[in-house]
């Protein structure tokens, strides 16, 4: 059994913590505003900083079995 990503995004605090900071002010945010399973292990994450506003998303494969 092999584990494979497409690509990855995501900080690794942000994957081994579940938190994420927002790129313009640096708040720290404890969860998305949404999540999305895509394809092939990715899972997407849409993030609303309420200090200052930016709307961002967040990527990471969480693998997927190649087969």
């Amino acid at each position: 059994m092999h584990l494979q990503c497409r690509n990855s995004h995501a900080t690794l605090s942000t994957v081994v913590t579940g938190l994420a900071r927002c790129p313009r002010c640096n708040d720290l945010m404890v969860a998305p505003d949404t999540s999305e399973f895509v394809d092939r292990g990715e899972i997407r994450h849409r993030w609303n900083c309420e200090a200052c506003g930016l709307v961002f998303e967040t990527a990471f494969c969480a693998g997927t079995v190649a087969e």
